[in-house]
This record gives structure tokens, sequence and C-alpha cells, in this order.
């Protein structure tokens, strides 16, 4: 038996402490007066005393139930009995169940392909059974029979998600280096070219012994496949634009006469299943066109989604139609309220006016509790001064809310004095996100410039030709934002509320804020979405993703299905689009040229022959002494060590049994304890 955490077994001198409570644990009887004593003479104590181990019973039931306890943390492992141990070699199968092997009979080949591959590997071998889709994926341990690999394999079924065949090689070879035997691969995939790494040398695996590639995916066989994208955006909630990008898959012959004769598609466009809009496309292998439709209706239920697909889908339906959201219909909500003194009308009006112009905010004005609560995302704040601000915008920001600070007391900094005389707009921060050198701010003049301190964690954005800072960036956390803006606002002690360059700005800071803890409108399957806090993940079947325990907390939710998923907030609702990898529809697949040359990157004797052929080149020289090494190194390790990681936990079996000590002493400690109460 080894221990993977033997440091806990320092827990063992706890057995110390139920020797000491039960040596030096002495129950004094309650004395009483009688009556009779009065005629006994007193008699000298004892000069010494006898203290012995009572209630032994649950002396060493506390002892074993320490000594199980801390061996339970040091987690226990046996060698396990496994054939696998035995075997000379172990086989990786790895199949794979990215969204492209869903077209045509290819997933019913890949099984068929497997079954040929087990059928061939010598009974010595060890075998574990792999899917990949973006990530590998185990479905087996290191097996001998055969017949759990087929089980296993089963119950995997083609996904949506995209591959990268170099990471692929990546992972798989990390699993092979944990391996203390040799190994080899064979992976049975469609050979999609789309799937290739940008660097072709992050296919080698150097510690794989040997790598074949099965491939169901055809040559130039494969038909065209057609696919679609597309998005619905609405200025006035009635009618709709919805743009569609249409693709054809390439062929590997562009001179076949597939390749030259273009294909006719009719897209349309329907909401809640009534066709609203059709057009035809001609397109040609390989090539993508955009079609627009204008003026959709939209129903009453803005909330409804837009289906665009193929009037007539090919093999691979799965991307012959889509659904999308109607974008451009919401606002962003932003609170408005003060803490302190209560600012001017005029202030408030030119806010407001400039925040809603464009409808893409909605200002409510609110006190300040309900202004910063815990589920509000942006908001408006005027405060006294911006020298002292408040502790509760502080905790606002830092919980990831993001705010515009606004000064309501115009008092005069001592550099600038109250006069005629005005001051622009000298230097601006033209690296920052805000785009602030987009908006002309030569019409904007400044004639008083409230008292303002700078600090370290100050990020000056925009300042005057006399230095006085406009708007600056306060940096409180890493989650939220706090804009400083360095004006009253009244329309008296500067003009900036009655310029254009004021409503451009405050669309400006909507989008700041909004990019900074708003959901992605869009994500490929297979990428993760970041969850706020108490917010829930619908599917496109409304059934919740979260259970009840973590809404508590910020949550990564991995993506592996299309549609349209619905993001439920405290007070927010959005939806984000889960689209297909463009490439996965792209059916075009490698050579048989170049699945050779791949798995020849992984055969020993190539490599050494190639490795002398080109000894008289530098270069070669160089990668062949690379190669060889990683071979060789691979080698050594199966030599020199028969350890196989083939580990047998034993918690599962520690752990109700320290449960169970746990119940017994618990059980008899207050049957002693009733024992002692009755005077016993």
């Amino acid at each position: 038996m080894s221990l993977l955490a033997p440091l806990y077994l320092l827990g063992l001198l706890g057995l110390f402490l139920p020797w000491l409570l039960h040596r030096f644990s002495h129950h004094e009887p309650p004395e009483q007066a009688f009556p009779t004593t009065r005629f006994l003479e007193p008699t000298r104590p004892p000069a010494t005393s006898k203290r012995k181990l009572r209630y032994w019973l649950l002396f060493l039931l506390r002892l074993l139930f320490l000594a199980l306890l801390c061996l339970l943390f040091a987690q226990p492992w046996l060698r396990s009995t496994n054939d696998a141990a035995d075997s000379e070699a172990v086989q990786l199968v790895i199949v794979d169940n990215s969204f492209s092997m869903r077209a045509l009979n290819r997933w019913d080949m890949a099984v068929e392909a497997v079954d040929s591959v087990l059928a061939e590997i010598p009974d010595k071998d060890a075998v574990q059974l792999f899917s990949y889709a973006g990530q590998l994926a185990s479905h087996t341990d290191i097996v001998t029979d055969r017949s759990l690999v087929k089980t296993a394999l089963n119950q995997i079924e083609p996904g949506y998600e995209s591959a990268d065949f170099g990471e692929m090689m990546r992972r798989l070879n990390k699993v092979a280096g944990d391996i203390d035997k040799p190994v080899l691969a064979t992976f049975i995939t469609d050979g999609q070219r789309a799937n290739l790494p940008q660097q072709m040398n992050t296919l080698l695996a150097n510690r794989l012994q040997a790598l074949n590639v099965v491939s169901v995916g055809g040559d130039t066989e494969s038909p065209v496949n057609y696919s679609l994208r597309a998005e619905a955006r609405t200025e006035n909630s009635v009618t709709a634009r919805v743009s569609v990008n249409v693709s054809a898959s390439d062929l590997a012959s562009v001179s076949s006469d597939t390749a030259t004769q273009p294909v006719v598609k009719t897209v349309q466009v329907s909401i809640q299943g009534r066709v609203l809009g059709a057009q035809e496309v001609s397109l040609k292998a390989g090539e993508t066109k955009t079609i627009q439709f204008d003026s959709i209706s939209l129903p009453n239920d803005l909330g409804a989604l837009v289906n665009v697909s193929f009037a007539q889908t090919d093999f691979l339906a799965d991307d012959d139609q889509v659904d999308v959201p109607v974008r451009g219909l919401s606002s962003v909500d932003i609170t408005l309220t003060n803490i302190g003194q209560k600012p001017s009308d005029q202030a408030r009006v030119f806010i407001s006016t400039a925040l809603e112009t464009d409808g893409d905010a909605r200002v409510e004005v609110l006190d300040a509790s309900a202004a910063l609560a815990p589920g509000v995302r942006h908001a408006i704040v005027f405060v006294d001064n911006l020298t002292d601000i408040p502790e509760e915008v502080s905790r606002f920001v830092t919980a990831g809310g993001n705010v515009l600070l606004l000064p309501v007391n115009p008092n005069v900094s001592s550099g600038t004095a109250a006069s005629s005389a005005s001051s622009t707009v000298s230097r601006i921060d033209l690296a920052h996100t805000l785009s602030l050198g987009d908006i002309n701010w030569f019409e904007t003049h400044f004639y008083t410039i409230p008292e303002m301190e700078i600090t370290a964690n100050d990020q000056i954005l925009m300042s005057l030709d006399t230095g006085e800072p406009v708007l600056v960036e306060r940096l409180v956390g890493d989650r939220g934002r706090m804009l400083l803006l360095n004006d009253v606002l009244d329309g008296l002690n500067s003009d900036l509320p009655l310029q254009p360059a004021f409503v451009l700005l405050m669309g400006q800071i909507i989008e700041y804020f909004n990019a900074n803890n708003a959901l992605p409108i869009e994500l490929e399957v297979g990428q993760d979405l970041f969850l706020p806090a108490n917010s829930q993940l619908l599917t496109p079947d409304a059934e919740p993703v979260l259970e009840l325990s973590q809404l508590g907390s910020a949550n990564n939710v991995r993506i592996d299905t299309p549609g349209v998923y619905s993001v439920l907030g405290a007070s927010t609702s959005d939806t984000v689009s889960v689209v297909l990898n463009s490439g996965e529809s792209n059916l075009l697949a490698m050579s048989q040229g170049e699945l050779d040359a791949w798995e020849s990157r992984h055969n020993t004797s190539t490599l050494n022959d190639n490795t002398a052929a080109n000894s008289g080149e530098a270069a070669g020289e160089v990668a062949g002494e690379a190669d060889s090494e990683a071979v060789s190194d691979s080698r050594t390790n199966v030599a020199t060590t028969d350890d196989m990681r083939y580990k047998l936990t034993l918690w599962h079996w520690l752990l109700p049994v320290v449960l169970f000590l746990l119940a017994i002493e618990t059980l008899y400690a207050n049957r002693m304890l009733w024992v002692r109460r009755d005077g016993l």
C-alpha cells in the first residue's frame, strides 16, 4: 500500500489526546452530609493516589477513529490487480466526435473502424478509449477487456464542438507521458483540413511510439456542404433587418464539374413558424455570399426568435438553420441618485436627456440604497465634491458595478478663478478605449472647475489647457469601473452640457460601462460563458443549467449545444447566441498523402532514416537529433521502470468505516455519560 499525501500521517500525534483525556479525567461524586459521620474519627488521606485508565473500549474506539481519519486524509492506494499492469504496451484509441462527424454516415463508419482497430490490437496489449471534440475525454481506464471499450463506445455521440488536431496531439502527448509503457495511438477521424493547426510541428507527439490515422471522411468524394449564419437588428421595434451569410464548403479538386457548376439555394426567414421572406442565392464550391432581408415585420412578442433556414436541408442539417434574437430592442438601465446635497434641476435634466437621446439608455431616479443595490450594473451619482468619495460608492464598484461621479458643489480650485475667461480641452488620452479623440471638443468651454484631488490610482483621461482634470478614471478593485467628470453640469460653470460633445461623451460612457460586465452577444460552441453571481442560465428549451447552490457565486459554464440561451440576473435579462464553428461546416478532408505524412512523424524507423540521410545538412541534422533524442528518452523511460500507474484508491472503503466508528463512539460515549449521571 502507498500513500498520496503521507504528511497527513503527522496527525497520528493526536492519538496522545485520548490518552490524556482518559488518564487524567477523574469524576468526583458529590458529597452529602450524613449525621452518623459525627461519631467517626477522622483518618489521614493517603500520601499517594493511583490513577488508571477507565472505559478501555471507548478509549480504543477513539484511537482507532483518529488513526483511520489520518489514514483517510493520507489517501492510501494499492496497485491494481488489473491485467493491464502485465501488458506489453498500451494502445490509445481516439475517436473524433466533432460536429463534422454528424455528416452523412461518418459516425457509423467511425464505430466500425473502432471495431476493426480493436480486432487488430494484440491480446497482450491494453487499450484505453478517448474521444476528442474541443477537449480530450477519457471513456475507459487502461483495460484489456475489449468488451468494456465497445460498451463505452456506444455511449459516445458526435457533438457540436470543433476540433483542433494540434491541441489534441499536445494533450495526447501528455497522456502518453503519464504511462510507463510503450504507447501507440490510433485516431479515427474525418480528417478535416480546417482542423489543422497553424503550426504543423504541433502535430508531433514525441512520447508516442507510433500513430495510425484512420480516415472516414473520404478524399475528393465529399459533397459540397452549405451552411449559414445570420443576425437580426431593429431600430423601431416594428421591423427588423436580417443579414444572412451563406457559405459552400471547398472541394479537393477545384477543376471538377461539381466545383464549377453553381447551386441555387433558397433562404427563408420565418418567425413563430410563419415565413416572412425568401431569397435565392447561387453558390459555387468554396464561395461565400451575404444576402439581406429588409423590413421583416416583428410580432407583438418582442422576445420571439427569427428563424433563418434553407428551404431544403442537405446531409448536414444542423448548420442549415439558425435561430437569432432581434438585437437593439433593449436599452441599458442606469440609475441616477445623489449622496449629500441635491444637484440642480438643470444638471438632472442635462444628464438624463444626454443618456436617453439615442435610446441606448433608460435612466431611473432612485434613492442611494436602491441605486447602488447589488443587482444594479450602472449608476450616475452626484456627490458633494470629488475629493471625498463616499464609502458606499467604493463598495458598489468593488462588487462589480460601474459608476459616473459628478460634483454638486462648484468649489473653485486654488489655481482657477471664476471669470469670463474660459479654458478648453488640450489633453486627451487617445489610448483609452473611451475613444475621446473622436469627439469634437473645440467648441466646449469651461469657466469654473471644481476642486479635485488626484490620487495614485487615477488615470487622467481629459484635462484643460490650465492643467485641471476634467475626466478621470479611478482604479477601485478589478471588477467595476469608476469615472469622475469634474463639472457640475448646470450650464453656467461650463457650456459642456449644451454642446453636442456631451451627448457623444455619454454615449461613449454607456458603451464603456456596458462592455465591462455585459455578456457576450455571441459565442461558439465549446467556449465558456462567465456568469456573475445571482445569475441563472436557461437553455434554448428554457431548462435551468445551474443548481440552486451555484447561484450565489460566479460560474464559468461550458456550452456544448448551439442555440439562443437566456441569462436571468437579479434585475436583468439577456440573451446569448451560441453558434457553430464555421470551419466545422467545411467538409474538405486532408488527402491520403497528408495523413501518411502525419503518421510518419511518429514512425521511429522513418525518423532514424531521415536523420542519417540528412546528416550533411545542418538544419536537418538538428531536427533529426531532436527527434531521435525524444524517441530515445521515451524508450529509456520504458526500459528502466516497471511501475505502472494503475492505482486502486481505498478512500471509498475507509470513509464508511470512519463514519461507522464515529457513530459507535458517539453512542457509546453518550451511554457512559448517562451511566455517570445516575451515579453508577
